[in-house]
């Protein structure tokens, strides 16, 4: 069965942890969390549970690119200049 790919960001806060919880839950789609630390507790109970983690840097716009195939990205977290930086959004300026 083919599954969409759902990239989260901010994945231990509130947002992302519902957000993550549903899609698990559901089975929908294959999780991806971008994780500043991939080995704290939290990350590694999200890996535990079937979510692929993958460590980023926000200062480094490279990290964030790569995760091809993902049909959607959720984010709450705020680091436009990064997004910018790797043309992921428009800031306007």
């Amino acid at each position: 069965m083919f599954r969409l790919k759902v990239v989260v960001c901010g994945r231990t806060g509130l947002q992302g942890r519902s957000v993550i919880a549903y899609l698990l839950n559901k089975e929908l789609c294959e999780v991806i969390a971008l994780a500043r630390y991939p080995g704290s507790a939290a990350a590694t109970a999200l890996a535990t549970a079937g979510v692929k983690v993958v460590k980023v840097d926000t200062n480094n716009p490279a990290t964030l690119l790569g995760h091809s195939g993902a049909a959607m990205v959720y984010s709450v977290l705020h680091c436009p200049g990064a997004l910018k930086r790797a043309n992921i959004i428009s800031t306007g300026t």
